[in-house]
């Protein structure tokens, strides 16, 4: 799968018809918001997108502790708690 690597982060949009943006760490765009009523909402969730993507490779990689433990030195309540953090961003 090729997608933009790296955290995305909320940019306020230059241009009138998109409220924020989406841009990755090297500054570039990965996409503009244009729903004005649900622009910050929608914006909180694209940009977590590359973290949740790892968290379920990693989940996914890893269905038990021993191989967690072999692969990542984490459990898989370290991922529960990634994805928690995520959420909490997302519906903040």
């Amino acid at each position: 799968m090729n997608h933009t690597k790296g955290k995305w982060k909320i940019a306020k949009s230059g241009n009138y018809v998109f409220k924020l943006c989406i841009v990755a760490e090297d500054g570039g765009s990965v996409c503009h918001i244009t729903d004005w009523s649900e622009a910050e909402s929608n914006a909180k969730l694209i940009s977590k997108a590359p973290e949740m993507l790892e968290a379920l490779k990693s989940m996914v990689l890893c269905s038990n502790y021993e191989e967690a433990k072999k692969l990542y030195g984490n459990s898989p309540s370290h991922w529960t708690r990634t994805v928690e953090s995520l959420l909490k961003e997302i519906e903040s």
